[in-house]
C-alpha cells in the first residue's frame, strides 16, 4: 500500500526509487495470490484514482468473482459504478455490501442524493415449502 500511496501522491507509476512499476507490483501480487479478490480490489481502487475507470472496472469485476461474499468488495464497486454514473450497478452493489454487514454509509447517501436508493427486499428466513 505505501507504493500505492507514494504513486498516487507523486503521479507517476513508477516513484522515483522504486525498482518497477506499481503495476507490476499487482501483477505479481496476483500471480503470487491467484484467488485473493482482495489484491484484485485494491488494484482496482488504484486504477480507479489514476483515473483509469474502466481498466479499475475489470479488476473489480474479477475481485468480485472470486470473493463473492467480501463486503468491501461490492461497497467499492458500487461506489466505482457511481463514479461511471451506472446507478442500477451501484445499487446492487450497495445492498449486497450492507446485506454483508458493511458499515460506512458513505455509497448510501451517494445514491439518496441522486434519488436511486432503494432498500433491499427482505431476505425470508423461512424455508418456502415444497411445491
Amino acid at each position: 500500500m505505501a507504493m500505492v500511496n507514494l504513486a498516487l501522491k507523486v503521479g507517476n507509476e513508477k516513484p522515483q526509487g522504486a525498482n518497477y512499476t506499481v503495476s507490476c507490483y499487482f501483477d505479481r501480487a496476483m500471480r503470487f495470490a491467484a484467488d485473493d479478490g482482495t489484491v484484485r480490489m485494491i488494484h482496482g481502487i488504484y486504477l480507479s484514482k489514476m483515473g483509469r475507470k474502466r481498466d479499475a472496472l475489470k479488476r473489480f469485476e474479477e475481485a468480485r468473482s472470486l470473493s463473492q461474499e467480501n463486503a468491501n468488495i461490492h461497497y467499492n464497486l458500487g461506489l466505482l459504478y457511481f463514479d461511471l454514473k451506472d446507478y442500477d450497478n451501484a445499487l446492487l452493489n450497495a445492498q449486497k455490501a450492507y446485506q454483508l454487514g458493511f458499515e460506512l454509509p458513505g455509497l448510501k447517501s451517494k445514491l439518496v442524493g441522486v434519488g436511486k436508493w432503494r432498500e433491499p427486499a427482505p431476505i425470508s428466513k423461512e424455508p418456502r415449502a415444497a411445491e
